[in-house]
């Protein structure tokens, strides 16, 4: 009968969805109590971990104002644990070059304090830094807690720092203004839009939009960065373009100094390249110079700058259109000179370094040989191109300029060397360097950019001795010894957009006629030609064991010869491929370059980049030079 009556009881239960609902009670009862089981356990790692965290030193500001910074007050400060902190940078930071900096050893209370703008606006919103490590935690192995919020703060203090010991100068009321045009790979260029289905060596945590040249947010890491920087080449038309799946541009408005620095995404860049160009821009704003108003910068993508497309430089109607990677460089190089012209009503001064320079001068001398007499709208003036230059262009200092290139560069080419980021493997990265616009055109093309003139040498092919060397030795064009190299290597891509900007690179080598003051260095061991390699049983060369044969006096870089080469007329062989431009004054067969006037020599003793990223003699120079 018990039974009997439980069962109806049972069965009234289910027949009423009682069974049902008890049981899902019991469930989420059970999972509630398992979550705060869990949620005490975390609670109490956490108290642990904040029990054995080091105190880190941060000075704290409440309220500033951008414009009474200097007036933060009731700074505190907390000891610091010397072991514990050491320990905790070496677990989370790869940078050796920013610990050397901090001797970390005799470690004192840091101050943290810097006169960058993103600092300034890391410690003033907080929501900012906190994103920055939000990312970090979610997709960077190295950093493993959120705590280190404070840690990180240091971090950028560690690369920024030195900022601070730019050598403070009194203001100059009379400054002409300066237009910026960095080297190669000095430029911060970023992706947007971008089809990451399309790209597929990029792992989920890579996959998101930012700066891809150079700094370590987003897409660092082996081929996946290499494979957004590739452009496209096509064979057929002999053209170069950005991956259709994504697009690529310069950092920053144009004009703006953003597009020589990593502002946007301190915690990521690295030091070198991407940061280059700040401590000169610190040493500018020391004597008074203001972004946009009397100092400017104009950034290019080095990818694809300089290459022409399909079109002639005579032909101006043309410089803006699709594919005319230089002639859009060109009109941009003129809207920021005449902005800054404008804005001042003084002669703009124009600072270039490396492949900077060489770019300004085929600026200058497309200016003057090839547009010339062209006559255009401007200050409410008709002027000719070339009185527009006497105008605007009060002077050209071109600091450690590749006018040539150099044999460091193409050896960088041909062996796939690492610029000093992860990208990949070196046949991987060599397959990208041999269709990067800017890397072509620093292939050096006269013998002057080498060892006592001798010219490339390719091991059995050119012998410096021999009548067949002698033959090639001074030509320009297709019968020439770079042709004779890139041949030997199977370069037949490089070659053809290597002759696609010949007249630029001609042209770059001609005296510009304003008035120049060359900064160079001649104190390095520097790369001169010649290159010793080896071949397998297949007979196939061994890309990744390419040597230099020939070494002389330079910046490390550029060899001194180059900088040298204004002081003398110079002669050379030509062929069909410079026929009926009279621009490069070529009588017959021959090319004459005449001795540069008007120009002035500073020789500082200097690495190549460190010409521009650190040296306060450079600075000086400059300063002296555009201000008083």
């Amino acid at each position: 009968m018990k039974k009997y009556f439980l069962f109806i009881i049972i069965k009234d239960m289910i027949d009423k969805k009682l069974l049902t609902i008890i049981v899902l009670a019991l469930i989420i009862i059970t999972i509630i109590v398992v979550m705060f089981l869990i949620y005490q356990k975390c609670k109490e790692d956490e108290n642990k971990d904040k029990k054995q965290q080091p105190t880190v030193v941060v000075q704290k500001y409440k309220n500033i104002d951008d414009e009474e910074e200097e007036e933060a007050k009731n700074e505190k400060y907390e000891d610091v644990d010397k072991n514990k902190e050491v320990e905790k940078i070496e677990n989370y930071i790869s940078k050796e070059e920013a610990l050397k900096k901090r001797e970390i050893e005799n470690m004192k209370p840091y101050k943290i304090k810097s006169e960058n703008p993103i600092f300034k606006k890391l410690i003033k919103e907080p929501s900012f830094l906190d994103r920055i490590i939000n990312i970090i935690n979610q997709y960077n192995p190295m950093v493993k807690k959120s705590e280190d919020y404070e840690f990180l703060k240091i971090y950028n203090q560690a690369i920024l720092e030195d900022l601070n010991t730019v050598e403070k100068y009194e203001v100059r009321n009379n400054r002409n203004p300066i237009v910026f045009v960095p080297a190669i790979g000095g430029t911060q260029l970023v992706s947007q839009n971008t089809d990451w289905s399309k790209f597929k060596d990029c792992s989920f945590y890579q996959k998101f939009d930012g700066t891809i040249w150079l700094g370590l947010n987003p897409n660092s890491g082996g081929t996946c960065n290499a494979s957004i920087i590739k452009p496209i080449y096509d064979k057929t038309n002999n053209t170069v373009k950005t991956n259709s799946a994504t697009t690529i541009k310069v950092n920053g408005k144009l004009g703006s100094f953003d597009s020589c620095n990593c502002f946007n995404d301190t915690a990521f860049c690295l030091g070198g390249l991407t940061d280059y160009a700040k401590k000169f821009k610190k040493a500018l704003e020391n004597v008074g110079y203001k972004e946009n108003v009397d100092m400017f910068a104009v950034g290019y993508d080095f990818r694809l700058v300089p290459h022409l497309g399909n079109y002639k430089l005579e032909n101006f109607e043309d410089y803006g259109k699709e594919g005319n990677h230089f002639g859009r460089f060109f009109l941009n190089m003129k809207q920021i000179i005449e902005q800054a012209y404008l804005k001042n009503k003084k002669q703009v001064y124009l600072v270039a370094h490396s492949m900077g320079g060489l770019l300004t001068n085929a600026f200058l001398n497309i200016c003057r040989r090839v547009l010339g007499n062209i006559t255009f709208r401007f200050d409410n003036e008709d002027i000719t191109w070339n009185k527009w230059v006497n105008k605007c262009i009060g002077g050209f200092i071109p600091v450690g300029a590749a006018f040539d290139g150099g044999s460091k560069g193409l050896k960088s080419m041909l062996t796939g060397y690492d610029p000093g980021v992860n990208l990949g493997t070196n046949s991987y990265w060599r397959s990208i360097e041999q269709i990067l616009m800017g890397n072509i055109l620093l292939i050096p093309m006269i013998k002057e950019s080498y060892r006592d003139d001798t010219m490339v040498i390719i091991n059995n092919i050119v012998d410096p001795q021999n009548d067949e060397y002698k033959k090639v030795n001074n030509n320009i064009g297709e019968n020439s010894s770079i042709n004779l190299l890139l041949r030997e290597f199977g370069l037949t891509d490089v070659l053809n957009l290597y002759k696609n900007i010949l007249d630029i690179k001609l042209l770059a080598l001609h005296d510009p006629k304003v008035k120049t003051f060359l900064v160079y260095s001649n104190t390095l061991d520097t790369e001169a030609g010649g290159y010793e390699y080896d071949k397998d049983e297949k007979n196939k060369i061994n890309f990744d064991k390419i040597k230099s044969m020939y070494y002389t006096k330079g910046d490390g870089t550029v060899p001194e010869s180059i900088q040298k080469y204004f002081k003398e007329d110079h002669n050379y062989n030509i062929d069909n491929t410079f026929k009926n431009k009279n621009w490069y004054n070529i009588v017959g067969t021959n090319l004459k370059i005449e001795k540069w006037t008007n120009v002035e020599e500073k020789i500082i003793s200097s690495e190549h980049s460190e010409l521009i990223t650190k040296n306060t003699d450079v600075y000086n120079y400059i300063i002296n030079k555009i201000s008083s």
